[in-house]
């Protein structure tokens, strides 16, 4: 867990951890080659972070791939998230940029949404990909947006928090 740091993570493997791989809150970093695979909750989950991560592999995890929550910005390019939960979420006024992100077998690929009632809505845009039917495989709430190569994705759901942490898609927050 990362607390108010600038990091630089580079040639690790994150594996087998009972809850999230890295957490980093209110930081700033890179992350680059570096490997997810075999954990209880997310994969990254980043708050209020600015982060820019570059090959980067995500296998089988239980919850979310990649979280950004509380006015984060991740950029990323040569992403491979596999096997898991849901693939990307973008909550309260944060914002994902993907370049040639590779998503299979995933239960949800992409989710975009207000959790908290004092941030905003979250967007995710992705240019060049490889995945099959997150066209159609997402959650995101109205005002919240999701392009997909250029394409606007429409709203198809009012409260996406209903449906997340256990209760459709992903594990459920071990307090």
């Amino acid at each position: 867990n990362l607390f108010r740091s600038k990091f630089t993570i580079t040639n690790t493997f994150f594996d087998k951890a009972f809850s999230d791989g890295l957490d980093s809150d209110f930081s700033e970093g890179i992350i680059s080659n570096t490997s997810f695979d075999n954990l209880g909750n997310d994969g990254l989950d980043i708050s209020g972070s600015q982060v820019e991560m570059y090959s980067t592999k995500f296998a089988n995890i239980n919850d979310k791939a990649i979280s950004a929550g509380e006015k984060s910005k991740l950029v990323a390019s040569l992403i491979e998230i596999s096997d898991s939960g849901i693939a990307l979420a973008s909550k309260d006024l944060s914002s994902i940029l993907l370049k040639n992100v590779e998503i299979y077998n995933v239960d949800l690929c992409l989710t975009a949404f207000q959790k908290k009632s004092e941030y905003g809505p979250a967007s995710i845009t992705i240019k060049g990909k490889k995945f099959n039917d997150c066209s159609e495989n997402y959650l995101l709430e109205i005002g919240s947006n999701i392009l997909l190569n250029n394409k606007t994705l429409l709203s198809n759901s009012i409260k996406v928090i209903d449906q997340l942490y256990g209760n459709k898609y992903g594990t459920k927050t071990i307090k």
